[in-house]
């Protein structure tokens, strides 16, 4: 599968290249594009045209409305499922569910073997109720289904 990730590189982004490099290594084919500011937005939606998937790596909140026009962007140009994560994703997962129709899967917390297994199924949401750590965008009854671990008990220290 080929897998277009997209976020932030204003330095070495290594989020995106530890993603990269999972994807590769599970067989994949990955492209990073930088998305630094609103006005790349055509730029990648023009690469993205070629992938079968597409991973935004959404860590800011400052930035949440440009990912949105991003992934409204892209999915106005071709229903290519959209996979977002990152910081900011995985603490706003259920708003950004809520907020944006073009986002797909939101994976919480790290990335690789989630977004790997995403790939191996070739990005169906339908086909990934197994896969741990999701927010996967449903056309049931409910906006979205929770795939999230058991909740263990925490206890306080004395």
């Amino acid at each position: 599968m080929r897998v277009l990730l997209a976020g932030p590189d204003f330095e070495e982004n290594l989020s995106l290249r530890y993603l990269a490099s999972a994807l590769v290594a599970a067989g994949h084919e990955a492209l990073l594009v930088p998305f630094n500011d609103a006005e790349d937005i055509t730029r990648v939606v023009l690469l993205a045209r070629d992938f079968d998937l597409i991973g935004l790596s959404l860590t800011f909140q400052v930035r949440a409305r440009e990912f949105l026009s991003l992934a409204a962007a892209l999915k106005a140009d071709r229903p290519t499922p959209i996979v977002v994560g990152g910081h900011f994703a995985s603490c706003a997962a259920d708003d950004l569910l809520l907020a944006c129709g073009a986002m797909d899967v939101i994976v919480l917390h790290e990335g690789e073997a989630s977004l790997c297994a995403i790939a191996d199924r070739d990005g169906d949401p339908a086909r990934l109720a197994d896969v741990r750590l999701l927010h996967i965008r449903s056309c049931g009854p409910r906006i979205f289904e929770r795939c999230r671990p058991p909740r263990r008990g925490v206890t306080a220290a004395a």
